[in-house]
């Protein structure tokens, strides 16, 4: 594809993430803002990718796309920000994380071992019959990047792994909340019983 395609195509998968970074109010609706985002994106754009020319050499298979996966154990999909083939056939998953990087202190182990990664492995080894597939994930402001590549040991480790999740999750009848890092994102922490708050009301 041309230069210009290409860009294109960054373009619709880095928009949305730079928008709610620069403009998370949505002040900017002026056709002058939007030029101003646009410059922004671009040297945003430009700087990244001069970091990590290699991923200038993907073919572009889809660009957040929702790719589904019908594993007979475990139904399987993920939304991806961006999916590609390297020059040497490897295809990868890649995500773009718009935040500071987390503050996990084991953050690639944390990442191989959360849903994302595995799952989006999955998919990808089934919508394109392979067994090597990759997921990459990139903190955009952070400086940070990881990737891991699943061979088909680890594909049918996890798949079992969803299998039984799959099964447990449907035996069960009550969902009792626990607490975890991530509390303190989460928007319904102000009625969760795991934090004594049972008793309120439920906001409207």
């Amino acid at each position: 594809e041309d230069e210009p395609t290409r860009l294109r195509i960054w373009e619709k998968a880095w928009k949305g993430y730079l928008r709610q970074k620069m403009d998370p109010k949505g002040y900017w609706d002026s056709e002058q803002e939007e030029q101003r985002d646009f410059e922004s994106f671009f040297f945003l754009l430009q700087s990244f990718l001069e970091d990590h020319p290699r991923l200038l050499e993907l073919e572009v298979l889809g660009v957040e796309q929702f790719w589904h996966a019908d594993y007979p154990s475990a139904p399987l999909g993920i939304r991806a920000d961006l999916v590609g083939r390297y020059p040497d056939g490897t295809i990868t998953v890649l995500d773009w994380k718009s935040g500071k990087k987390p503050f996990f202190d084991k953050l690639p182990k944390f990442l191989e071992n959360d849903s994302q990664m595995p799952v989006s492995a999955l998919v990808a080894a089934h919508v394109f019959k392979i067994t090597n597939p990759m997921v990459e994930i990139f903190y955009l402001f952070a400086d940070f990047e990881h990737r891991a590549q699943f061979d088909d040991a680890s594909l049918k480790g996890w798949e079992e792994y969803y299998r039984k999740l799959i099964a447990r999750i449907n035996s069960e009848t009550e969902w009792p909340a626990q607490k975890n890092k991530l509390c303190d994102w989460c928007a319904t922490k102000a009625i969760c019983p795991a934090h004594g708050n049972a008793d309120k009301r439920r906001p409207s």
